[in-house]
């Protein structure tokens, strides 16, 4: 956000809530030491990205207590686990040595140790040194947590945790693990002396634990809550985890295209780099007002539709039979989450008006032709045909032939050829005689004669835009501004060419019978979702089709038809 004093900009950024706290601000401002709009607007920009990519950083640092929890829990499993089993199964001090001590007892030339341990696996034998022992080495870790200071053994057991559980925290340089290295009196980052503490607070609790047991004291309830907080600390289910589930059950039913999925997987690392990838249990309602506010900088609608595609993640977790077993999900922190207005600034697509189209027409005189024959041809198909474009970007030269004696496009959808339609089936639409008359057919034998595959060879497919990439931008971004005027564009794209030919025929009663009606609908490639219709009804004839296109006049006078039809540059 850019604001002014006196002359020179400056620029504010929000922190975002779950940050607050542990940067001890609400916002951030910075002069930006300009007083041309222009260059703030730039340098605000470039200084957003910094933000963003430090609080991303700040994000993937710190440890949740979920993860705080589990380190504590697997110390206090690990250190009491051993004991105990080893005394079920009456081991002796060298075969229970054999198979791992457990952790927090360092023999280290410690002549208590093998006593403690006869005294912990014989009970009751030697009790009173046992609870002694116990008693002493609680203490020295409840003082040791409380001074702050790292000693050598936990220095390493620290680094050792970090790395076996793969965390994201800064661990400081080999020096500072050796008493005789200048660097051994540095201070640690802060989330490392978190995870030092955790260690500390699981053997705390191990000790405790332990010091009840030599004394005899059997409490089932203490033995049951032991057991169900080491069950709570497993790893659960990540956000990750979700999102495959997710994704594999939307491609493996055809509810998706490549194309949807890589958005989506777009939407998902927006929000992992926003809230980061937890346990699914772990996210809350407060996560989905971060989200949002992160969100801001996309429109209303945009910044909602990613927010509702996080929330389908829940809801696809709470369908999922024994739900709260898998997923650990009782709720949707992310339902009935929008941002004001989301409604009203969706950008609803128009219809071309019929001085639009005079103009529109015109502009087409001054397209390379020859040089670029897509720029010439794709629009009008568009406008007499209301294919997609898309569809029209994909065609091949083998996709317009004739039949019955009509000649006719084949909208194909064919996958292996990197050709698809919005409902993955292959549908007809004859040619209209003004296409034919402008130069459509001898176009394509051209094509066929120079052994062009593709309709038009001066189109290349390209990931995320298909077909389209060459003419979408020039058209929306350049033809038509320069055609119609910048203030004569509200909710009008390419795909308003679509709208205009349905809205065609709509104005003109030909929707006024069911048949006229279902004749465009198939045309455009509209399913009513019959289940009779789709499955037992024959396609309409190409020639009650053309009976039907034939009636499309957009009312463009003779002399610029002609002008369209003699052009040859």
């Amino acid at each position: 956000m850019l604001f002014k004093r006196g002359n020179i900009y400056y620029c504010r950024l929000f922190v975002p809530l779950d940050l607050r706290e542990r940067l001890q601000r609400k916002e951030l401002k910075k002069s930006l030491k300009t007083s041309n709009r222009a260059e703030a607007r730039a340098a605000a920009g470039a200084l957003v990205c910094k933000a963003e990519t430090a609080f991303f950083r700040l994000r993937t640092a710190m440890l949740t207590d979920r993860e705080l929890e589990q380190i504590t829990v697997s110390i206090l499993a690990d250190f009491s686990g051993k004991i105990d089993n080893s005394r079920k199964d009456r081991q002796d001090v060298l075969s229970f040595l054999g198979s791992g001590v457990p952790y927090g007892l360092d023999f280290n030339g410690d002549s208590d140790v093998l006593p403690l341990l006869e005294a912990s696996l014989e009970f009751p034998r030697n009790v009173s040194y046992a609870v002694q022992y116990y008693e002493n080495k609680l203490q020295e870790i409840v003082q040791l947590k409380q001074s702050g200071v790292f000693r050598s053994d936990f220095r390493s057991s620290t680094r050792k945790t970090i790395q076996e559980r793969g965390l994201d925290v800064a661990i400081p340089p080999d020096g500072w693990f050796d008493e005789n290295d200048p660097d051994w009196f540095q201070e640690p980052s802060t989330e490392f002396a978190k995870v030092h503490d955790a260690i500390l607070d699981g053997l705390i609790n191990g000790y405790s634990l332990e010091l009840a047991r030599v004394q005899g004291v059997k409490n089932p309830a203490i033995e049951a809550a032991i057991s169900a907080q080491i069950e709570a600390a497993k790893p659960r289910p990540k956000l990750s985890d979700l999102w495959q589930e997710y994704k594999a059950y939307k491609l493996a039913r055809g509810k998706w295209s490549a194309k949807s999925a890589k958005g989506c997987e777009r939407f998902f690392n927006d929000t992992v780099k926003v809230l980061g990838n937890r346990e699914v249990a772990d996210y809350h309602q407060e996560d989905a007002v971060t989200l949002l506010e992160a969100l801001k900088k996309n429109s209303a609608a945009t910044a909602t539709g990613k927010i509702e595609f996080i929330s389908s993640l829940w809801k696809f977790a709470l369908k999922t039979p024994d739900s709260q077993d898998l997923w650990k999900v009782r709720g949707n922190p992310f339902a009935e989450m929008q941002i004001a207005g989301a409604g009203n600034d969706v950008k609803k697509v128009v219809p071309y008006s019929p001085d639009d189209l005079v103009k529109l027409s015109a502009g087409l005189l001054e397209v390379r032709k020859l040089v670029e024959p897509h720029r010439f041809w794709i629009p009008l198909i568009a406008l007499y045909s209301g294919m997609r474009q898309d569809e029209i970007c994909q065609l091949r030269t083998e996709d317009i032939v004739e039949e019955d004696g009509v000649l006719v496009f084949h909208i194909c959808h064919k996958p292996e050829h990197k050709q698809k339609t919005k409902v993955k089936k292959t549908r007809v639409c004859p040619v209209h005689p003004i296409l034919v008359r402008l130069g459509l057919k001898a176009y394509l034998v051209k094509q066929q004669t120079d052994k062009h595959d593709r309709l038009f060879h001066t189109l290349s497919w390209s990931e995320g835009k298909d077909w389209t990439g060459r003419i979408r931008t020039w058209w929306n971004s350049t033809f038509q501004v320069a055609c119609l005027g910048k203030g004569n564009l509200a909710g009008k794209s390419f795909h308003s060419t679509r709208h205009t030919f349905i809205d065609w025929f709509k104005q003109n009663n030909c929707y006024v019978s069911y048949h006229d009606r279902a004749v465009i609908q198939a045309m455009v490639g509209h399913v009513e979702g019959d289940v009779t219709g789709e499955h037992y009804e024959e396609d309409f004839s190409n020639s009650e089709k053309l009976r039907m296109l034939r009636k499309l006049d957009y009312g463009f006078d003779r002399e610029l038809i002609e002008k369209l039809r003699r052009k040859e540059y």
